[in-house]
């Protein structure tokens, strides 16, 4: 029988040739997941503070804000320093009052315009007399003072042009204000009480906001 042959002797690996290393497979970096913390391990402390701020004691705070400088909006130069705290003029502060409201003088015949303009003038904020006609007008600014004077031309006793003469020759009403409220309504009327010294003119049956407005344009 013939004899087998040889089996070819499998290549040894020289000792000079390296072996091949795997590959690498590159895994996803997994972050491990953090121990849950044991009942009996403390919690972590917060961190001390600074030696520059815990050496620091109360006292010294206390001596440095009293030794820090004020601003310089809260240094209030004294104009006279020679001048004592008590002779010092006082500074008073700004009250909350309102301003006095003006007084309005109403000079008419008419019951009902008179209370017409009491409404009008009491609701507008004004301090009001009232006179029957022009004599009793002249009687109350005997006594009183007054800001505005509003007056009817057709009275008894003594017209609306006779009060405004007899006011502007009085030094004291020279320049008051003087309103005419009447009916009429003629040119010529009007320049003869722009001679005497009228201010305005308005007609009735009057309008409250004109009349309120007028008012306040005259004596601001």
């Amino acid at each position: 029988m013939p004899e087998p042959e040889p089996m070819p002797e499998a290549p040894s690996a020289s000792a000079s040739e390296p072996a091949e290393e795997p590959e690498l497979v590159e895994a996803p970096h997994l972050v491990p997941e953090p121990e849950p913390l044991q009942a009996s391990e403390p919690l972590p402390m917060p961190a001390p503070l600074l030696a520059e701020e815990s050496a620091q004691e109360p006292a010294q705070q206390e001596s440095a804000q009293e030794s820090a400088p004020l601003p310089a909006a809260l240094h209030v130069p004294d104009p006279n320093p020679h001048t004592s705290v008590a002779e010092q003029e006082p500074i008073h502060a700004p009250t909350d009052e309102p301003p006095m409201s003006k007084r309005i003088l109403t000079i008419d015949d008419s019951k009902t315009m008179r209370d017409m303009l009491l409404m009008t003038l009491v609701d507008a904020g004004f301090d009001v007399l009232q006179a029957v006609d022009g004599q009793d007008g002249l009687d109350v600014l005997g006594k009183e003072r007054v800001d505005v004077v509003i007056t009817d031309i057709n009275m008894p006793i003594m017209d609306g042009y006779d009060v405004i003469r007899n006011l502007r020759k009085d030094p004291i009403h020279r320049r008051t204000p003087i309103l005419v409220l009447t009916t009429e309504s003629d040119t010529d009327k009007r320049a003869i009480a722009r001679d005497a010294g009228a201010t305005g003119w308005m007609v009735k049956p009057f309008d409250p906001d004109r009349l309120i407005a007028t008012i306040r344009k005259v004596a601001p």
